[in-house]
């Protein structure tokens, strides 16, 4: 039996898009103008469209694992079709930036050792523990997925529904705890993998709880109740305590966004 295709999903994929657009578009203009200062204010929110692309993408890679689970080839087609989506333009863009860029605008090549974290997927972690690096930025969040898509579908294929929902809900709690650690010990804990991976994990939730046939008119208030229960402690993190310099926004903001988004999705699925 074939996926259910869930097009309002596409939807939510704009609105991500969007949103991350619109914090590169504004979050650093120099301009006295009324418009533009709001704009900035909004476009600070727009970066938490990545964690709503991150419980999306746990969502439906989770369910995909789930549904080919009992497939004699599991591995093989899941692993080539994302190689085949991701690489080849990857790899384009890297070579694009490193070596072609250089030689139109005439600026020096960066060295081979600060590329190479980013031909292996590892610039998250070397921003979060300053290694040597340089390159596009941006392609964070791409190297999170990628760790992601090494783990996970082993955990699908060798746990059962229930221990697979136990791993969510401790991927969940070991990523507050870690940051919790990391912010303690003065480390950047925004682009880590393994405090990122909360965000997947709620999104896993979700495709845990599509097997179980929640999505409905009647579950769609549930959804609706955990996004206004979270509303509040948001507003409070957003308009009192946020800044990267408080602690506490550090640890908590991640989990009560990917909770929010998962509220978002599960509305939105039922």
């Amino acid at each position: 039996m074939s996926l259910r295709y869930y097009t309002n999903l596409d939807g939510v994929r704009a609105i991500a898009a969007l949103m991350v657009m619109l914090l590169h578009f504004f979050s650093e203009i120099e301009t006295p103008t009324r418009f533009l200062q709001i704009l900035q204010k909004l476009s600070i929110f727009g970066g938490t469209g990545v964690t709503l692309f991150f419980v999306l993408s746990g969502f439906l890679i989770t369910r995909i694992l789930i549904h080919t689970k009992s497939d004699n080839h599991y591995f093989r087609p899941f692993f080539v079709r994302r190689i085949l989506r991701i690489f080849p333009l990857y790899y384009f863009y890297l070579i694009l930036f490193f070596y072609l860029t250089p030689l139109i605008v005439n600026t020096t090549r960066v060295s081979f050792e600060n590329q190479l974290v980013y031909f292996l997927y590892l610039q998250n972690i070397a921003m979060t523990f300053h290694w040597p690096s340089m390159g596009p930025s941006h392609f964070w969040s791409l190297a999170v997925e990628e760790h992601f898509y090494l783990f996970w579908p082993f955990a699908v294929y060798f746990l059962s529904g229930k221990n697979l929902l136990r791993l969510t809900l401790f991927i969940i709690a070991f990523a507050l705890g870690l940051r919790a650690y990391m912010v303690a010990n003065s480390y950047e804990v925004f682009y880590f993998t393994l405090t990122r991976f909360d965000s997947l994990a709620f999104g896993a939730l979700l495709a845990v709880l599509e097997t179980k046939d929640f999505f409905s008119s009647k579950n769609a208030k549930k959804f609706i109740l955990v996004f206004f229960a979270l509303l509040v402690p948001t507003i409070i993190l957003w308009t009192f305590i946020s800044g990267d310099a408080n602690s506490m926004n550090q640890i908590f903001k991640h989990l009560i966004l990917s909770a929010i988004y998962f509220s978002v999705i599960g509305y939105v699925l039922s």
